[in-house]
């Protein structure tokens, strides 16, 4: 199989004995295959080839050529095949995945098969099968009974793995010689897809269409819509034609109609959300901020801008117009952003501004198939535009002219995998080896960038910095108010408490009285209402009174909540039995209705309307009725979700029309994008949300927003707990007001003197900066200090211990050195906060440093030694440079 739908030149001879080889494995180690004479000349730097290793056969990356190795010369094998007439990448680009490989410590198999798009590799894998014996005793019914389901599977089947088959059964089957091995080659996942296509080839003369109308009125139909000229689909004109391909190879033995396959890219988004149209100018600020990145742009030498502009400032204007003024110099541009619900809104914006521009779209929503297509419109230069997600900025794109970071400050630029690098921190550097001007946007920039933006020392600033201190039109921002919960929620809190004292198993001292009603209601109802007063309670009055008048003036409102489920968990109120994930460190959160997300997420009993979900490795369970500890029947839920937070308000409002929005109601890649364009269109009263609410969306009728639980994120055990608790409510608090209507915010919070807190609803950026990075620098936290983080995962807590163990051991040793004494700091290893994930127990350990060069020499060596030390167990260390997450 190849990339390439069309045959391509192919390169002249190569001159090397031998290629140097990145497995697709994760192996740090390169090697070296000889190149067979027959192949030489196919043979070319960027392209897959074929390889044996081992026992088996892999795909590799072909990286570079030699004339000898170290290698006694039997003991080098040949390249089996060739796999692309052309080239997937150049020495550029191999040259800047050898600097990802090497300073996030990755295999540079890993860093290029991220690169290129997934499922287009083979690989050969070992497999079962029936015997030639195995196949006769099973036909002759002499096979022992417990045996023949397994041995009519491994006969129905092209191959079973040894998991697939009953340990028990194997052994048998292995003893008797009735299986044997084999290799099976798997093809590629996708491929070019093509369809069946028709186009005129000799038009009719009168008498011959009179005799087509006569004779075949429907061969006469399908070559009237070929008089046009232009080329048409099969499935097109099934929609006209019960079988249009048995009536053309009629008409083209008749020589009026060519038939052919044509290669057609899939669309990954058809849906047009129609964009506000181009504002006729540009505030001052903006048409300063253009004027610099152009200027830059002219000067062909990498810059990189920092764009700090307020919600609605128009930052997407700038870049929409810088883009413009690139592909005018004939250089291309990319557009990362955060997060693929942004997409739709991008990508309708950038095909208005620029219909003759092929755009080409990558995020991780996109099926292999159409991912594979848009790959292949930038590989071929087809497409001057990209768009996309973290991975794009991997993107093949020539004469890269411009990079657009879009809510730069984001985590999810993090990839937290095997290769864990910073799409972010990658488009800098890509944008310095391509002298390519950087634009990194954001109304609340990373406290690293804004650092990187600041002269220090006497030395110049790393960053240019660009303001848009004010809305285009010069809209005002929202009035932000701060509702303190303590007040209200401890009475609600308070009556909760002595229902459940009064209703509980404990004993508690009765006063003789006369009986009242109340009395007469079960306990388990009075729980119950208790529970629901509980769950009111966080609406302050102030929101509820908002949310009525908001609605009664035909206006719009947002509510954010991060949190998803109906409730945190479940407790028995007799006993205090908690529902724990059997898998991981963390409480089941309880959903009442059935979750839309994809099933293959899920795992565990079979799905239930009302189930018990981990939202880490996602087993669940049915919701018990009765307490499985107690048998008590008193198995209530606590705390907030959206979804409890969705059936509040529909009961608080009964007539509004309400939409949730979270990864359980997200079916599929267009339900994101048509629920925001229902809330575009005014069909949608009000929006329930997690973070996905919050990002870049532009609602002009939205004009409040309600933050139920603001201090969600301060309560993270993360150094940016508090940046990342300003970043959210900033951000939020930006929906609202974007219109011809004032916004108002009410951010309710039971930590209103927090400086997170405060500063956000004051819209405080600079204030902020100065506050956090006291903290940082006398905790000697980033961008102060370089951070590395060791991670150790084992099926067991003994063997995770024992790891973290010799990891103490081993870095002590090596920090104690002359070259490390002064300048490695060590926090760690301790248990990780979330403790056991997936089954697996964890530690980490922390690692600082001043300088990034200290760093990486200290966990490279660090690292090395202990993939050694591990390598042959089922313990995993991981090394995670420059992390966000410290979970």
């Amino acid at each position: 199989m190849t990339l390439f739908p069309e045959a391509m030149p192919e390169s002249a001879a190569s001159p090397w004995r031998l290629a140097e080889v990145a497995p697709d494995l994760p192996l740090f180690s390169t090697f070296h295959y000889r190149i067979p004479i027959k192949l030489r000349d196919q043979a070319g730097l960027g392209k897959r080839v074929l390889v044996p290793f081992g026992r088996r056969q892999i795909t590799g990356y072909l990286i570079g050529f030699a004339q000898s190795c170290s290698l006694p010369e039997d003991k080098i094998k040949d390249i089996l095949k060739v796999l692309d007439p052309e080239p997937l990448f150049d020495q550029p680009m191999l040259d800047f995945f050898r600097f990802s490989s090497v300073y996030y410590f990755a295999p540079l198999g890993e860093v290029i098969k991220s690169a290129l798009p997934a499922g287009i590799n083979l690989a050969s894998r070992k497999r079962l099968r029936l015997s030639e014996e195995g196949r006769k005793v099973l036909a002759n019914g002499h096979l022992p009974m417990q045996l023949e389901e397994t041995a009519k599977k491994l006969k129905d089947a092209i191959g079973l793995s040894a998991t697939q088959v009953k340990k028990s059964d194997l052994i048998i089957l292995r003893h008797r010689g009735w299986i044997e091995e084999f290799i099976l080659m798997t093809q590629p996942r996708v491929s070019h897809k093509s369809e069946w296509a028709l186009e005129l080839a000799t038009s009719p003369d009168e008498k011959q269409w009179q005799d087509l109308r006569s004779r075949s009125k429907q061969q006469a139909r399908l070559l009237e819509q070929l008089t046009s000229g232009e080329s048409l689909f099969k499935s097109d004109l099934s929609k006209e034609f019960k079988d249009p391909l048995r009536l053309a190879r009629q008409l083209q033995k008749k020589g009026f109609v060519k038939i052919f396959k044509r290669v057609i890219t899939r669309d990954p988004f058809s849906l047009d959300l129609k964009p506000e149209p181009p504002p006729s100018r540009l505030m001052p600020e903006q048409a300063e901020a253009l004027q610099r990145i152009e200027a830059a742009l002219d000067r062909k030498q990498f810059t990189t801008f920092l764009l700090r502009g307020v919600t609605g400032s128009g930052k997407t204007e700038v870049y929409l117009r810088a883009i413009r003024s690139g592909l005018d110099r004939g250089r291309t541009a990319l557009v990362l952003v955060p997060e693929i619900a942004l997409t739709p809104q991008l990508l309708s914006r950038f095909r208005h501004r620029f219909p003759e521009e092929t755009i080409a779209l990558l995020h991780s929503g996109l099926s292999a198939g159409e991912r594979f297509d848009q790959w292949w419109l930038i590989r071929s230069g087809r497409a001057r535009i990209v768009l996309g997600a973290r991975s794009a900025v991997f993107a093949p794109l020539k004469d890269l002219g411009l990079i657009v970071v879009d809510e730069e400050h984001e985590t999810a630029y993090k990839q937290e995998d095997v290769f864990s690098y910073h799409g972010r921190d990658l488009a800098v550097v890509r944008g310095q080896r391509e002298q390519a001007v950087v634009v990194l946007g954001s109304a609340t920039p990373s406290l690293e960038s804004s650092f990187n933006a600041q002269p220090r020392k006497g030395i110049s600033a790393k960053y240019q910095s660009l303001i848009l201190s004010t809305r285009v039109d010069r809209k005002p921002m929202p009035v932000v108010e701060i509702v303190d919960m303590r007040g209200i929620h401890e009475s609600a809190g308070e009556a909760f408490g002595r229902e459940l004292s009064r209703t509980g198993t404990r004993a508690t001292p009765e006063v003789s009285r006369a009986p009242k009603e109340e009395d007469k209601i079960p306990a388990d109802a009075k729980v119950r209402e208790s529970d629901r007063r509980m769950a009111e309670s966080f609406f302050s009055p102030a929101l509820k009174q908002a949310l009525q008048q908001t609605l009664a003036r035909g206006d719009q409102a947002i509510l954010f909540l991060n949190r998803r489920g109906f409730a945190s968990f479940l407790l028995c109120y007799d006993c205090g039995q908690r529902f724990l994930c059997p898998n991981c460190s963390v409480s089941l959160t309880w959903h009442r209705k059935a979750s839309k997300a994809p099933h293959d997420r899920f795992y565990g009993e079979e799905k239930a309307p009302s189930f018990l979900l981990c939202h880490y490795c996602g087993f669940h369970a049915p919701a018990p009725e009765v307490c499985p500890q107690c048998f008590g029947l008193r198995v209530r839920p606590l705390g907030l979700g959206t979804e409890r937070v969705e059936d509040e308000i529909a009961a608080l409002l009964p007539g509004a029309r309400l939409a949730r929005m979270d990864s359980d109601t997200m079916s599929g890649k267009r339900s994101y994008f048509e629920l925001l364009d229902k809330l575009r269109r005014r069909e949608l009263d009000l929006l329930v949300g997690t973070q996905m609410v919050a990002k870049g969306h532009d609602f002009p009728h939205v004009t409040l927003v309600g933050v139920l639980l603001a201090d969600l994120s301060l309560n993270f055990p993360d150094f940016r707990a508090g940046e990342r608790t300003f970043q959210l409510l900033t951000q939020v608090a930006g929906r609202a007001g974007r219109g011809e209507r004032p916004g108002r915010v009410i951010v309710q919070t039971f930590n209103p003197e927090h400086y997170s807190i405060r500063l956000a609803v004051s819209q405080d950026y600079e204030q902020f900066y100065q506050e956090e990075m006291k903290l940082r620098q006398a905790l000697a936290w980033p961008p102060y200090q370089r951070l590395a983080n060791f991670r150790i995962s084992a099926p067991s807590p003994e063997r995770a211990a024992d790891a973290a163990s010799e990891l103490r051991r081993l870095a002590k040793t090596k920090a104690r050195r002359k070259e490390y004494r002064e300048s490695i700091g060590l926090l760690g290893p301790v248990r990780a906060p979330l403790s056991r994930l997936r089954g697996k127990s964890r530690w980490q350990m922390l690692v600082r440093a001043g300088a990034p060069s200290v760093l990486a020499g200290f966990c490279g060596e660090v690292f090395a030694e202990m993939r050694k030390k591990f390598a042959a167990g089922k313990v995993v260390i991981a090394l995670d440079r420059d992390p966000v997450d410290l979970l």
